[in-house]
């Protein structure tokens, strides 16, 4: 038999076999009230569909009654332990997780193709514009020293080569005559090289050695190299001066290029790192903005689980969130309908 609480509306499943007596009185589970129940006769008792009512037991020491289904929450005003906090918790990664990972990877192979890109074409560009802006200034000074050099102008040779050493990223300016002896050699920035190669050039002028380790081969009218002078690396570019037999050597800093160069594609990189910070603030407004709405979802789906069908789902947000929010109030509706 079906036993309803006149105060608080709830329904029981009561036994009336193990009721001892014409009437029994049990305590309300959830207002505390006291029912009286009369043992029904035979031909009174109705024949009713909830098989999934809660169980209660009578209080004069009554058995509880098998509970076959969580029935929907009282009419009255729910108390603050019965309504979900938040979603049942559960494995597995959660939806901004995801979005996260899939914005890290991203960044990942992004950051990997620059990368790879600028080991593999970066170096080539930087050696290819040492050599050309090398061979510039070479054959530029060649031109500049031929006649003088017929003439033996040597003071002419060697202001051509300080006003070429003061250009940027150059480290020295060598003339050689036919002979091979030095008629100009002007570095640049002595402080540039190590102590010991500043005193030695300080002591016996320009080293003889310098313009030795580039040599022109024959048929050929220049040629260049990479040398270490000084502890600095430096490309070295030897030029024949006409048909006088005497070569022009230019030397220039390899760093200073390379520093050049960096600090040519430098707002590249900075570009880059700015998109990422960007797309990191804007990851999380997006993230929030499409998580909320679902865990919301998760809280109200629970809350129907649970049997709390009075209110209705309330759930802001837009297509398929909209079309999963109307679909759980239908569900909503239909169960609060079918215990009513």
């Amino acid at each position: 038999m079906i036993v309803k609480c006149d105060k608080c509306g709830k329904k029981y499943k009561i036994d009336a076999e193990k009721i001892a007596g014409e009437k029994a009185r049990i305590k309300c589970k959830s207002c505390h009230a006291m029912l009286e129940i009369k043992k029904p006769r035979p031909a009174d008792e109705k024949k009713y569909s909830f098989e999934d009512l809660d169980s209660m037991a009578p209080a004069q020491e009554q058995e509880p009654l098998k509970k076959t289904r969580k029935k929907r929450a009282p009419s009255h005003k729910l108390k603050e332990d019965d309504i979900p906090k938040g979603p049942a918790s559960f494995k597995g990664l959660t939806m901004g997780t995801k979005f996260f990972l899939i914005f890290l990877l991203a960044v990942v192979i992004m950051t990997s193709f620059l990368t790879y890109a600028y080991l593999k074409y970066v170096p080539s560009l930087i050696t290819q514009q040492i050599s050309l802006r090398t061979l510039c200034i070479s054959r530029s000074v060649s031109t500049a020293v031929l006649h003088p050099l017929l003439v033996r102008d040597y003071l002419r040779i060697n202001q051509v080569a300080e006003n070429n050493s003061k250009l940027p990223g150059v480290a020295y300016v060598a003339v050689v005559n036919k002979k091979g002896v030095t008629v100009a050699g002007i570095f640049s920035d002595l402080e540039a090289f190590s102590p010991d190669f500043v005193i030695n050039v300080k002591k016996q002028g320009f080293p003889k050695e310098i313009p030795l380790k580039n040599y022109i081969p024959q048929g050929k009218n220049e040629s260049s190299k990479e040398l270490i002078i000084g502890g600095q690396e430096i490309h070295d570019v030897a030029v024949t001066i006409g048909a006088t037999g005497g070569v022009v050597h230019i030397g220039t800093f390899v760093r200073g290029t390379e520093k050049f160069i960096f600090n040519t594609i430098k707002p590249l990189f900075t570009n880059l790192a700015t998109l990422i910070v960007i797309g990191l603030f804007l990851f999380f407004i997006i993230a929030k903005i499409i998580t909320k709405p679902i865990k919301h979802l998760a809280i109200e789906a629970r809350r129907i689980s649970l049997g709390n069908t009075i209110n209705p789902v309330m759930v802001k947000g837009s297509g398929e969130l909209k079309m999963i929010a109307d679909a759980l109030e239908k569900i909503r509706a239909a169960m609060q309908s079918e215990d009513e």
